[in-house]
Order: structure tokens, then sequence, then C-alpha cells
């Protein structure tokens, strides 16, 4: 099994921010890829309270 992981700096725009998980899907396909982890809470900006 092959593994990818793609590591994304989250904008305010989601529909930006699923394009950009898209195409880390089919640049891992592309590789062989057969499992693709993404960060936690990929589609919006998780800022938490100081």
């Amino acid at each position: 099994m092959r593994l990818a992981m793609a590591q994304m700096a989250m904008t305010d725009n989601i529909d930006e921010n699923a394009d950009r998980a898209l195409a880390y899907y089919d640049q891992a396909g592309e590789a062989g890829a057969d499992l693709l982890f993404f960060p936690e809470i990929q589609f919006s900006p998780f800022f938490p309270p100081v």
C-alpha cells in the first residue's frame, strides 16, 4: 500500500481549499498512492483562542 500526505495552508475561501484538495488528490493518484491523508480541519482555517 502506498500512502500520501497533503500539507495545506488554509484560506478563508472554502471553495479554493476544496479545489486545492482535489488537485492534491489527483496528484497523489498519479503518483500511485492508495490512500491520501489531509490535515485535520482541511476546508477552513482553524485558529484556537488565545
